[in-house]
């Protein structure tokens, strides 16, 4: 079980998880003492750190309405959207939704890149895509041998 909270962080940089009464528990360094993510098994511990990193600060609340509406906007889009686009299909003002957006891809859920004179936006699956191999690489066999 020790190589589990090593995964923890090999998978999500800066994270250090250890083993309390009633699961897992971890905190990113550098962030004030205290639980940030918590799970029973390592699967859940590691949906908890996504959560953690996709929130506004630091063992935050997730993220708000107009945060989710974009993030909405992006996944239901077959390609990159102008942030026009995006405004148009979250329903959110244009001043709003490029704010929004900055702050998106500055924690890391959106990348941006020019085409032109304009910025293309999409989602950002990297931790997302992380945490599914290493769900499947560490509880996968476990619960199949179970």
């Amino acid at each position: 079980m020790t190589a589990d909270l090593a995964q923890v962080g090999a998978t999500c940089p800066g994270w250090r998880a250890w083993r309390t009464r009633g699961g897992l528990a971890a905190r990113k360094g550098g962030t004030p003492p205290g639980v940030q993510a918590r799970g029973a098994t390592l699967c859940e511990l590691l949906a908890a750190i996504a959560a953690a990193e996709v929130s506004s600060e630091p063992g935050g609340p997730a993220p708000g309405p107009n945060y989710r509406a974009i993030l909405t906007a992006l996944d239901g889009a077959a390609g990159p959207l102008t942030s026009r686009a995006v405004s148009d299909a979250s329903g959110l003002a244009l001043s709003t939704t490029v704010h929004s957006l900055g702050v998106l891809c500055a924690w890391g859920v959106t990348e941006r890149h020019r085409d032109g004179r304009t910025w293309l936006y999409r989602r950002c699956d990297v931790l997302a895509d992380e945490i599914k191999t290493a769900a499947v690489a560490w509880d996968g066999p476990a619960e199949q041998t179970a």
